[in-house]
């Protein structure tokens, strides 16, 4: 028997929701949940999607825009990075830049979260 489903592409992979069991969840600004999707989940994907040695990252550019010290000394501390993921294959990429926080009490902690 044929099967009626079309055949999943790597367009139509990539359009797919991910699952919600992927999605975790922190506190935002302005107590807003920010939904996101950690770095194993993401390397898992594009492994799926174009195969082990398939894809590449390449961190362009990343700059500690804070480093603030509070009165309770906790180290408050903010970057921003520009990635360049690559289609081995085809030599497309796409490039963006996205931005990460964390608070510690330890600076080191504060940067490596």
């Amino acid at each position: 028997p044929k099967s009626t489903q079309a055949p999943v592409t790597v367009d139509r992979f990539l359009a797919s929701k991910p699952l919600r069991a992927e999605v975790s969840t922190r506190p935002g600004p302005g107590g807003k949940k920010l939904s996101y999707m950690s770095g194993d989940i993401i390397t898992k994907t594009l492994n799926e999607a174009f195969g082990f040695d398939g894809w590449s990252l390449d961190v362009k550019q990343a700059t500690r825009e804070e480093n603030v010290k509070d009165d309770k000394g906790r180290y408050h501390v903010a970057y921003i990075a520009t990635v360049r993921i690559t289609h081995q294959r085809s030599g497309v990429y796409r490039e963006d830049c996205g931005s990460g926080d964390a608070v510690d009490k330890n600076l080191a902690a504060a940067c490596g979260n």
